[in-house]
């Protein structure tokens, strides 16, 4: 089952253009399935409809790029620091994933 979910998250990453698919295996791990699934959808359907421009507007997010934005306004922060990713929720506890890079 391990291998089908990093399988599973390998090509979530491609999809996304994203190059680090620990980085998935990772949300998936945290979140659960489900959660990084539907951002997947929501990604997917504002790419289909232009995807979405960076803060200043001076180009597209990439599709990696609109999955971290709809993750950050649904309230969950991502900071890297010495190759530990903390992701806190809003109100909540702090989970800690060692990713080798």
């Amino acid at each position: 089952e391990q291998d089908q979910s990093n399988v599973w998250c390998d090509e979530l990453a491609t999809k996304l253009i994203e190059p680090n698919p620990h980085l998935m295996i990772a949300f998936v791990q945290v979140l659960g399935v489900d959660v990084v699934l539907d951002l997947s959808y929501k990604t997917k359907d504002i790419e289909s409809k232009g995807g979405m421009m960076i803060k200043n507007g001076e180009r597209r997010r990439t599709p990696g790029g609109v999955f971290m934005q709809l993750l950050r306004d649904a309230g969950m922060y991502i900071v890297f620091e010495k190759n530990i990713w903390f992701l806190e929720f809003k109100n909540s506890y702090i989970f800690r994933l060692h990713i080798y890079l």
